[in-house]
């Protein structure tokens, strides 16, 4: 078993490799940042559409050992856009059932018992604008003593004709202290946020596009907002202007002060 000093470390997967932060001890966090658009639709006993926006490859590994931590261990896992971007859905018409998901999962061999199950994890969603998105199912899962499989997943109901936005969504949960299995295996799929519409019957839907995309983070309202710090430089030079108006009136004021 590694040293808790050693194998507590803070884990953030980008994309297509690991980066490690400094340690922290009993935390560990998965980072996905999703950044290729794909879409499907067909037609057949029902007419679907699939979209996804996800990570360019496979992460790489899960690495972390709960044995090795004192206490209880957090775990989170976080799928963000790419920097000035953010996720926008747009719902289409005429489906029977809308829905989107995040998720990741690893390993192949599944030991429920002794293993974390939980189905109300904390959910934070970040950079939310336009129609609120609200969970319908979620659940974070360990294996148990001589499995590998985890996974994470968070699943919200879309209504028709709604638009969606934010920057990223983050699915944590705290795994109990008696948890101690050693992880060390390939996040084997892609991590996406994934798209799907139905329809039974006819007649089936058009085809709606990439109706899940990423767009530029809008500007704030009549351009950016300045900081505290640039508040105060404006502050002081109106400040500054104003007594000198004050003092230019007094002058013209006293007597003998007009010229010719």
């Amino acid at each position: 078993m590694r040293s808790k000093f050693t194998s507590a470390v803070l884990l953030t997967v980008l994309g297509g490799g690991l980066a490690y932060a400094p340690p922290q001890i009993g935390q560990v966090s998965v980072d996905y940042t999703c950044s290729e658009e794909t879409q499907s639709y067909h037609v057949g006993l029902e007419a679907m559409s699939e979209v996804s926006v996800g990570a360019p490859a496979p992460p790489g590994n899960f690495t972390y050992d709960f044995g090795a931590t004192a206490g209880a261990d957090e775990i989170s896992f976080t799928w963000s856009a790419p920097a000035g971007q953010m996720f926008q859905i747009t719902a289409p018409d005429g489906w029977d059932t809308l829905e989107a998901q995040l998720d990741t999962r690893w390993g192949g061999v599944d030991n429920p018992g002794g293993g974390v199950s939980d189905t109300n994890p904390t959910v934070q969603i970040e950079g939310a604008a336009g129609e609120p998105l609200v969970s319908s199912s979620k659940r974070i899962a360990l294996s148990g003593p001589g499995g590998d499989y985890g996974f994470g997943f968070v699943r919200f109901a879309l209504t028709p004709g709604k638009v969606y936005q934010f920057t990223s969504v983050t699915l944590s949960t705290t795994v109990p202290d008696t948890y101690a299995v050693d992880f060390d295996v390939p996040v084997d799929n892609t991590p996406t946020l994934d798209g799907r519409a139905t329809k039974m019957g006819d007649p089936s839907p058009p085809d709606p596009g990439q109706w899940i995309t990423l767009v530029p983070i809008p500007s704030a309202p009549g351009g950016t907002v300045p900081t505290l710090s640039e508040w105060g430089v404006i502050c002081l030079v109106l400040g500054l202007a104003l007594c000198a108006m004050a003092r230019m009136r007094k002058m013209k004021l006293q007597p003998g002060s007009a010229m010719g």
